[in-house]
């Protein structure tokens, strides 16, 4: 008896796979923007390998929770590896993972008599565990339900919150603006797989070209709505009434972020 497929229509999906990589890796590349602290490079690595992991075992006959069973095992292979790196080289993985082990005790006893932290290990240890939960989850729920925004959504909060701690420089928000524009090309290109599918359960004819021009016309309307929504704020400034509905919306935002900082 043949196994049902629960992918993406049945089939594997090169374009919806390379635009969820793309968007993880905007994700991530925003947190190493912000030179919080050294090494966040490691955190892209892991953010990469979490999203190939999550796409293979969507892609696999494996159920949810021996999906998740895998997911921790390769995580604590993976992190402790991208951890060790970050360590000078010559030195042995045995004692590289004795040395973080010492260091991580170190810290949680220095949280636990509220000393100040001031190795960079624990931070980078929650942003690894994050974005590694996040990218397999993505990669998972992409390939094995086809979820638009179970896809979309993870990476997006997590920039917007990266973001609003470190939007100093107007130059980072464009990492908000092409995660938008592939976020809007992924949700396209997931739409028409549905309706596809759709389309050959009822024996419809369909062009073959026509998941061309969707894509092209997805495009041209993902980069006007960005270009939109990017001049809003601006608009908004330019006219007072405008300006005040702006900044009352705003502030309850603000106040939560000075506060959180």
């Amino acid at each position: 008896m043949p196994i049902k497929s629960k992918k993406i229509n049945g089939r594997w999906d090169w374009p919806a796979v390379i635009l969820v990589l793309a968007i993880l890796q905007i994700a991530t590349a925003r947190l190493v923007a912000t030179k919080w602290t050294v090494d966040l490079a490691l955190v892209q690595a892991v953010a990469f390998l979490g999203t190939i992991l999550g796409l293979a075992l969507g892609q696999s006959i494996f159920s949810r929770k021996i999906s998740v069973l895998f997911s921790i095992v390769y995580g604590i292979c993976i992190i402790p590896w991208q951890l060790g790196l970050t360590l000078a080289p010559g030195i042995g993985w045995v004692e590289r993972l004795s040395s973080l082990w010492g260091r991580i005790k170190l810290v949680l006893h220095d949280l636990v008599n509220r000393s100040p932290v001031n190795d960079n290990l624990l931070f980078l240890l929650l942003m690894a565990l994050l974005f590694w939960t996040l990218s397999v989850y993505v990669g998972f729920v992409l390939i094995r339900h086809g979820h638009i925004w179970r896809t979309v959504l993870p990476g997006g909060l997590a920039l917007f919150v990266i973001h609003n701690f470190d939007a100093r420089l107007a130059s980072r928000s464009w990492y908000l603006a092409f995660y938008l524009f592939f976020a809007l090309l992924l949700i396209a290109r997931l739409v028409y797989l549905k309706n596809r599918a759709i389309w050959r359960q009822h024996n419809t004819h369909v062009p073959p070209d026509i998941g061309f021009d969707m894509a092209r016309f997805a495009a041209l309307l993902t980069l006007i709505v960005v270009l939109f929504a990017w001049n809003v704020p601006v608009v908004a400034e330019t006219l007072q009434p405008a300006a005040s509905v702006w900044r009352s919306a705003s502030h309850p935002w603000m106040s939560l972020r000075d506060r959180l900082s």
